[in-house]
């Protein structure tokens, strides 16, 4: 990665994330009724590049292996393209009913941010399947302990995965509030990392 300058090779980026979002249980939930799961994925993917992007949070890791969506909660995306982004997703491959819910997941998780938004959110972190991806992983969570340094701001994120939870223990993030919503049939965990780095 340069300096930690934002990553501009979408095509790239999108490929990497689509090619792991497959079994993740909150995704496979949010486009169940999609008829077309593999472009669905890829509808997911192209919306988490592009929305991180609206708020200058993309970024690749040296190798071109790895991917880390995170931006300052702070910093808000411009409201048009943030909507124009949203309604491509629902046409694509949520639909309207399931939309409210995951509007109304959306709003829970948000309620338990902080409410200044002083944060640092990381919306995805991930190696693309097949490559051991350790040099890739390690030096995305560097970045993100040099972001949280620099800016003096805790990081937080949110997974459905049991394993990831593991993984991100191991980076340091502690679980502070986890929930299922509704019947969805999944718990997620709720993770916080505070601007201390004693854990490798």
């Amino acid at each position: 990665m340069s300096k930690g300058k934002p990553a501009s090779a979408r095509a790239l980026i999108v490929e990497i994330i689509a090619s792991s979002l497959e079994g993740i249980p909150s995704l496979e939930w949010v486009i169940e009724r999609a008829r077309n799961k593999p472009a669905a994925l890829v509808a997911v993917a192209e919306y988490l590049h592009d929305y991180s992007s609206l708020r200058k949070g993309v970024y690749l890791s040296s190798d071109k292996a790895g991917v880390l969506l995170m931006y300052n909660a702070s910093v808000n995306a411009p409201i048009v393209a943030s909507f124009v982004l949203k309604l491509k997703l629902l046409v694509r491959c949520v639909g309207i009913r399931r939309a409210i819910l995951v509007l109304q997941r959306s709003k829970y998780i948000h309620k338990h941010h902080p409410r200044n938004r002083q944060f640092l959110h990381v919306q995805y972190f991930g190696v693309k399947p097949g490559t051991r991806g350790i040099g890739s992983a390690l030096e995305l969570k560097n970045l993100v302990e040099n972001k949280c340094r620099e800016m003096n701001l805790p990081a937080y994120l949110e997974t459905t995965q049991e394993q990831n939870r593991r993984v991100y223990e191991r980076y340091g993030f502690r679980v502070f509030h986890e929930f299922q919503f509704k019947n969805s049939g999944f718990t997620t965990w709720m993770m916080r990392k505070e601007n201390n780095f004693d854990v490798q």
